[in-house]
């Protein structure tokens, strides 16, 4: 399927409330990848900037700390964690920039890997 911005826009109705559906799968997997790497991020960077003394880039820089909180977790020795938001941001970017990707590109392994990345992230980062 190319990308059809409808069902990415049904996606964001349904999740704000707006529609009770339907979405296709192949939307609802790409939107749910996305999401599993805005949580894992979101929750590490946090975790660093509190306890591990990361510095957060300007507000007009903050595409930039994607690479700069991997790098981060590698100089202090985290390497898993740097591997696993690495892999979700290039499952995140392809769900959200490969928009003529053939859904059956594995996008059920793509969210199993997502979400356990995700919440390995989230569960060692307390």
């Amino acid at each position: 399927m190319v990308f059809d911005g409808n069902e990415s826009l049904h996606v964001a109705q349904f999740l704000g409330g707006k529609n009770n559906g339907p979405c296709t799968p192949e939307s609802i997997q790409r939107a749910a990848i996305s999401r599993a790497y805005f949580a894992a991020f979101v929750h590490a960077l946090y975790y660093e900037i509190d306890n591990d003394g990361f510095q957060q880039s300007p507000l007009d820089e903050r595409g930039k700390d994607h690479g700069l909180l991997r790098k981060h977790f590698r100089d202090h020795k985290k390497h898993k964690i740097a591997s696993e938001l690495k892999e979700l941001h290039n499952w995140r970017k392809t769900c959200d920039y490969d928009y003529f990707t053939d859904p059956s590109m594995l996008l059920s392994a793509a969210l199993e890997s997502s979400l356990t990345n995700a919440k390995d992230i989230i569960d060692t980062l307390k």
